[in-house]
């Protein structure tokens, strides 16, 4: 009875044990190190869709920050150039997206803090 009742909890410990391992939460942010105050506008306003796993596969092709760090050094760029140019105008995050979720909306010192990065990390780059 005693051995029985010794292989059953083993076999818990190392189910335990296994389960645990395979439980390690991923990160929904991307592991890039931008600045906090950038982190957190991009966290409210563009990770819905520009992340691995979001539902607007579109976006994620286009831009996915989860993937920032395996970007070339040209492609970041580029990028950082876009990113810049489209919350200007005002493109981004898209009126639809902002109809069903408005406060994920830019504001006006949102968008300089984002260009006002976007141009300096570019510059960063570029030496």
């Amino acid at each position: 009875m005693k051995n029985g009742i010794r292989l059953v909890l083993t076999i818990l410990l190392i189910h335990i044990v296994m389960m645990k391992g395979n439980t390690i939460p991923q990160s929904s942010e991307p592991q890039a190190d931008f600045p906090k105050k950038v982190s957190g506008i991009l966290t409210n306003s563009c990770y819905d869709c520009h992340v691995t796993g979001a539902k607007a596969q579109k976006a994620v092709d286009a831009l996915d920050f989860k993937k920032w760090e395996e970007y070339k050094l040209t492609k970041k760029i580029s990028l950082l150039t876009k990113i810049c140019e489209v919350v200007e105008k005002g493109d981004m995050p898209p009126g639809k997206y902002l109809k069903q979720n408005p406060e994920k909306a830019l504001s006006a010192s949102d968008v300089k803090t984002i260009c006002n990065w976007t141009k300096k990390e570019s510059e960063k780059l570029i030496k």
